[in-house]
């Protein structure tokens, strides 16, 4: 890879960090338009706490959540493995790229809503924002 290329990338990716890593507070996540900050599919409130509370995911979204925690890891949140880890099999170099590390620690200790909360992080940053990876059981909709 050339130099350019690698000093684009490194620049990119500090930037997306700094748009998108939230202050502390920013972390509740609803679907009604009528919170503070909009992005495509998700809303970001505000909350006036110096510590980062428990994410608030509406619960039809919780649960299209929960399919895939099933077909992953049997509905084990607290799974621990050597690459993916956590109810959603989220790898762990994703974990830390998109915050999760340092919102609220390992993903295997995270609750299902911390990990639900920086999966649709994951999807929306990438742009799948609003996008639930399996709908339909395991082994459909992939």
């Amino acid at each position: 890879m050339q130099n350019s290329t690698k000093v684009f990338i490194l620049l990119f990716t500090l930037l997306m960090a700094v748009i998108f890593t939230p202050r502390p507070g920013e972390i509740v996540i609803a679907a009604s338009p009528s919170t503070t900050t909009t992005t495509t599919s998700t809303t970001i409130a505000h909350v006036t706490t110096s510590s980062y509370p428990e994410p608030r995911i509406e619960t039809v979204i919780v649960r299209k959540w929960e399919k895939v925690a099933l077909c992953e890891t049997g509905s084990n949140w607290h799974t621990r493995g050597p690459i993916y880890s956590g109810g959603l099999g989220t790898l762990e170099s994703n974990w830390r790229a998109y915050g999760g590390q340092r919102l609220f620690g390992n993903e295997w200790s995270a609750s299902a809503a911390e990990q639900i909360y920086i999966a649709i992080r994951i999807q929306a940053l990438n742009g799948y924002a609003g996008y639930v990876p399996d709908q339909y059981g395991c082994g459909h909709g992939w």
